[in-house]
């Protein structure tokens, strides 16, 4: 989910009685002064000290009672939202900023603040409503088209999120946070170069370091530049960001680079903190598969197929291996679910007619091979799927 940056709400306190605010109050028969009864005004002051105090539940309870003295001012609302909203009752929450709206419907940061709320309960559409009715209220409102686009996101309308975005660093040259979800959305449409320099530009304004590096780290090594990408992960796993992941990416540089031994490393990590982590079982099998240790692979892959059943490529990989360890029944049940799984991959077509020679199945071989040679696309493997081809129809 993307972080969403909360909009300080700027609401005047309307204090809408002002009794028992006369320089003397009255006094009772005996002499002694009358106590002074609470106004609607006092007890939101009261709720505001609770709430920047930490109190949420004092602040709650003030709030209620300036509500009870004065039931139509939205201000004590959408404060009393606010203090839910940091106890995580939502509903509560929402229902308050209802009425703030229903109440006082000219006032954008109600309408951003609940934007936010129900951004943060998964209804995104709903949400870029809100925004955009916040908008139409206050077009400079640069939290509302940051938090706009981070809803478009979700949705995967990366245009659209784009386009807040730039709208909102127009707006603040130095809202970091912007930099960092329009990161996002350029990495969601594979522009890495441009995700790496937002998410660069996010970490010298401040953002948070952690998913930064950690989502940098991630473009970078889709660039190819995995030293970097080393680099950004070091820096997100010794700030505790996405551990198991940081460490499962980080293992797949340094495999990329040939530091086998180092990505296993990275890998048993991954697991130790994740233990359903299927991906990390899946690559340090493909790590133990370069140092030739095939029988450590096939109990990873049987690990990954576990927790994955559904994974051709797990399948397909473990057949890999049995091959090499020349078990080809074995290896060729394997293609067979891989194929079953996903009949596109030209690879597993290849391979399972490599193990039907072995066999001596040449004509079901022919057969898979000629699959593999609809599908593949690389010269390499066509040629290779070819030279095969041509062998068995000399036998």
């Amino acid at each position: 989910m993307q972080r969403l940056v909360i909009a300080v709400l700027a609401f005047v306190v309307i204090l809408v009685s002002l009794a028992g605010l006369a320089a003397q109050p009255p006094s009772a028969a005996d002499g002694s002064p009358t106590p002074r009864v609470p106004t609607a005004g006092d007890h939101l002051v009261a709720g505001d000290a609770a709430y920047e105090a930490g109190d949420y539940r004092t602040a709650v309870a003030e709030y209620g009672s300036a509500i009870e003295l004065q039931p139509l001012v939205a201000t004590a609302y959408v404060k009393r939202g606010d203090a839910y909203v940091n106890l995580d009752d939502l509903d509560a929450a929402l229902a308050d900023y209802d009425r703030a709206i229903e109440l006082a419907p000219d006032v954008a940061e109600t309408y951003s603040r609940r934007g936010e709320l129900r951004y943060q309960l998964g209804e995104y559409r709903p949400a870029v409503d809100d925004f955009s009715d916040a908008l139409d209220l206050d077009p400079d409102l640069a939290t509302a088209y940051l938090n706009r686009g981070a809803a478009y996101n979700e949705l995967g309308e990366y245009g659209r999120a784009i386009g807040d975005f730039d709208r909102a660093i127009e707006l603040d040259d130095d809202l970091g946070a912007a930099y960092y979800n329009r990161g996002n959305a350029h990495f969601n449409l594979e522009r890495w170069e441009l995700a790496v320099d937002d998410y660069g530009r996010a970490l010298e304004l401040g953002s948070d370091p952690g998913p930064a590096h950690y989502s940098r780290g991630n473009a970078l090594f889709n660039l190819g530049r995995f030293g970097e990408a080393i680099d950004d992960y070091d820096a997100a796993i010794e700030r505790r960001t996405e551990p198991a992941l940081a460490h499962f990416h980080r293992g797949n540089a340094h495999l990329a680079l040939g530091n086998t031994d180092q990505a296993i490393d990275d890998y048993d990590e991954a697991v130790r903190l994740n233990p359903e982590l299927a991906a990390a079982y899946l690559s340090r099998a493909g790590a133990y598969v370069v140092l030739e240790q095939y029988r450590r692979a096939i109990a990873d892959y049987d690990t990954a197929i576990e927790l994955a059943p559904e994974l051709a490529v797990a399948h397909q990989n473990r057949g890999d291996a049995k091959f090499e360890l020349e078990e080809f029944g074995d290896a060729i049940a394997d293609y067979d679910r891989a194929l079953e799984l996903d009949p596109s991959v030209a690879a597993a077509w290849y391979n399972r007619g490599l193990a039907k020679t072995r066999i001596g199945e040449f004509e079901d071989a022919l057969a898979d091979l000629r699959n593999a040679l609809d599908r593949a696309t690389e010269p390499e493997l066509i040629e290779q799927i070819e030279g095969l081809m041509n062998d068995l129809e000399g036998v």
